[in-house]
């Protein structure tokens, strides 16, 4: 697949390195010179020195010839100009990074009367096929996540049918035995384990430790009873601190009002304090530092259910929430964009780290895919993914049992939805044409097990 990607920040840089490790042919596009040599000493990727609005250098880097175009710059209406321009050259697909958490994907023009029709313009009639927000997908990831007492982060797939869900081992009992022995309350499949700076798709041999992070995929209702295996429970959460009023830190606490959580928003400036105040009439908004001990016991953190380190800082976030979590917070989340900070914040303490760019990540994963793969999720730091696949008649899986099926090293099938229901198979169980496969691996081999699912 040819892809254009405009920008060589960060995001476009993790879609970059993703799209060229599965062996897709990608150029991209920026002002910078130094980014662009940047980006080509650690990619296998063409470099288009220009802006991605002039047609001339779209054309130059082959637009009109591309299967998909990504539009990623810092700039919410100079993305949707790109796609547009790109679209009218003849690209197939175009997809558009957009920040502003206000800007609703669609607008819908006022009517002359109350009878009369009113036109919906959605973003394809601006040439964009799809829109990604990080910040809106990581408030919705920490709200989903507070709503559990066991698991770390949940990812959903199968139209929310199925969730991965993250556990880190705290109990001794789920240790030491192979995982083939570990009994579960309800079906579930461990499928992958992050363990110190590795990631590992385990085999039914293997065995966990205390520490690892493990991530299983169940139905979405067996979250928390499956959860009990591993860990010890949290407290429910009723009252919430949010240090940062930025983008995700307002969503956050837009969301948790509406299901009765108390929550306090801790912001340094004034003017973005006010307007949080006029929006959120049920959060407390307080004009502060997070930075000293002093500061963050004097709001209550030692007593609160979870602390959220939401500010544009990742170091700032980082240390904050290992502050936070030494004073007593249940519960201590940060968000953080570096990938390379993930395994660092989880060791030094922090509880759940949560990265816009991994969550766009696998918004893009479904689109790319599509319509091979129904939907997709990014697990285990980056490293791995889990797909839900369609399977084809006359497919190579269909006949045969699992165990005689030549799947790629560090893949795994996790489970079957057949007819409306889920099967977590054993080696001896069967795939038949229309039945959706829940398949997860480490990124390097999940895509070239995709033909494995299609017909012949």
């Amino acid at each position: 697949m040819r892809v254009l990607i405009v920008s060589a920040g960060i995001i476009a840089s993790r879609i970059a390195a993703m799209l060229v490790k599965e062996g897709h042919d990608v150029t991209i596009i920026d002002q910078s010179e130094t980014a662009l040599d940047a980006i080509g000493l650690r990619l296998d990727a063409k470099t288009v020195r220009g802006s991605g609005m002039n047609p001339k250098v779209l054309l130059e880097a082959g637009a009109d010839k591309a299967d998909l175009i990504v539009a990623a710059t810092r700039n919410d209406e100079l993305n949707v100009i790109i796609c547009f321009v790109a679209k009218e050259l003849g690209a197939k697909r175009t997809v558009a990074r957009i920040q502003n958490p206000e800007y609703p994907g669609y607008f819908i023009t006022p009517a002359k009367s109350p009878t009369a029709p009113r036109r919906v313009i959605r973003p394809k009639k601006l040439g964009v096929d799809l829109l990604v927000n990080p910040e809106i997908l990581a408030a919705d990831h920490i709200v989903n996540t507070l709503s559990s007492i066991f698991v770390v982060s949940v990812e959903s797939l199968a139209e929310g049918v199925i969730h991965v869900g993250e556990f880190q081992v705290e109990k001794p009992d789920s240790t030491n035995t192979p995982i083939q022995e570990i009994v579960f309350d309800r079906p579930a499949r461990i499928v992958a384990i992050v363990r110190g700076d590795k990631t590992l798709i385990p085999s039914m041999q293997d065995s966990l430790q205390i520490g690892d992070h493990v991530y299983a995929v169940t139905e979405a209702d067996n979250l928390d009873i499956i959860g009990k295996a591993f860990s010890h429970p949290r407290k429910p959460t009723r009252n919430v601190i949010i240090a940062g009023g930025g983008s995700v830190g307002f969503y956050i606490a837009e969301r948790l009002e509406l299901t009765g959580i108390h929550v306090k928003i801790i912001e340094r400036s004034k003017d973005r304090c006010t307007e949080i105040s006029r929006k959120l009439e049920k959060t407390l908004v307080i004009q502060g530092e997070v930075t000293t001990t002093e500061h963050l016991r004097d709001e209550g953190v030692q007593s609160a259910d979870a602390f959220i380190a939401a500010s544009e800082r990742d170091e700032l976030n980082i240390l904050v929430s290992v502050l936070a979590k030494n004073l007593g917070t249940a519960r201590s989340i940060a968000l953080v964009n570096r990938q390379e900070y993930i395994a660092l914040a989880e060791a030094i303490g922090v509880d759940i780290v949560v990265s816009p760019l991994l969550l766009a990540n696998s918004a893009f994963d479904r689109f790319v895919h599509q319509p091979r793969v129904l939907s997709a999720a990014t697990i285990a730091r980056g490293e791995a993914e889990a797909l839900e696949i369609p399977v084809e008649a006359d497919a190579p899986v269909v006949g045969p049992p699992l165990s005689k099926i030549h799947f790629p090293k560090n893949t795994s099938v996790a489970a079957i939805i057949r007819e409306g229901h889920v099967v977590v198979p054993t080696p001896e169980d069967f795939v038949f044409a229309g039945d959706r496969v829940i398949f997860v691996g480490l990124r390097s081999a999940v895509a070239s097990a995709e033909k494995l699912f299609q017909s012949k």
